[in-house]
């Protein structure tokens, strides 16, 4: 193999190199913060990053015997992987939860300990916390700021967090009072609602529902504007046929 030939293989190697550090280094810098707030996402998205930087192993496993004159080169290289999968998972989650958490949490040899320390403070301040979240999730109501469907989600999210607390509520429940926090243009949709339906079924349903309220108010709104009261509906109706058609498409 000519010396260009080598030369272009080690180029590539290094420039592949440099794209997986950079990869990883952009992995680490998207995960967020933890704070009091966002465990469960958070514990989520570390589990998925140390998976994809390939250093996951000491959160699942037990720390290997360290290797002795007589190990094995597997035995040898299984060691050194832990070692490295765990010095460095430390130092990203420490890196990644606010200081006000860090200092509650103490500190551990292992990752493993450490991720399940920072659970078992965590299930604490759920457990205080389901009371009076189910509270704030019974009296939630969509005041038709923003997306309907990020009412419900947001109403989702809140009930896993009270289940997450030691309350089971069923997601019928969940699903019935996301119908009450629905204001009264919704009152069809909450007449035809179905038992069966789950928040899977309602996101949907709710979706269709938004957008037929939202041309009912424009369609208020264009009779509302003079000169086009029902004394004048053929004169303007088929400026008012477009502009409902205009709004249908949007």
């Amino acid at each position: 193999m000519g010396s260009s030939s080598v030369n272009g293989m080690m180029l590539w190697e290094n420039e592949g190199k440099e794209a997986i550090n950079v990869f990883r280094l952009s992995d680490v810098k998207s995960l967020d913060k933890l704070d009091f707030e966002s465990w469960m996402e958070w514990k989520s998205s570390l589990q998925l990053i140390l998976a994809l930087m390939d250093l996951e192993l000491a959160l699942y496993e037990a720390k290997p015997p360290m290797p002795t004159v007589n190990s094995s080169p597997e035995d040898r290289a299984k060691y050194e992987k832990w070692e490295r999968s765990n010095r460095l998972s430390l130092m990203i989650m420490k890196h990644k939860i606010s200081s006000s958490i860090r200092s509650l949490v103490p500190g551990s040899g292992t990752a493993r300990q450490y991720l399940a320390r920072l659970e078992v403070m965590f299930i604490r301040i759920a457990k205080a916390d389901a009371a009076p979240l189910l509270n704030k999730l019974a009296n939630m109501k969509y005041d038709g700021q923003g997306n309907v469907r990020d009412h419900i989600a947001n109403m989702s999210g809140l009930a896993a967090r009270v289940k997450a607390g030691g309350i089971d509520i069923p997601e019928c429940f969940v699903v019935q009072l996301v119908l009450d926090s629905l204001p009264p243009q919704y009152e069809r949709f909450q007449a035809s609602y179905k038992v069966n339906w789950g928040l899977e079924e309602l996101l949907c349903m709710c979706g269709q529902e938004e957008e037929f309220v939202r041309l009912e108010n424009s369609e208020r709104k264009i009779s509302a504007i003079p000169g086009l009261g029902p004394n004048n509906e053929k004169k303007y109706s088929f400026l008012f046929t477009q502009m409902i058609t205009c709004l249908k498409r949007r």
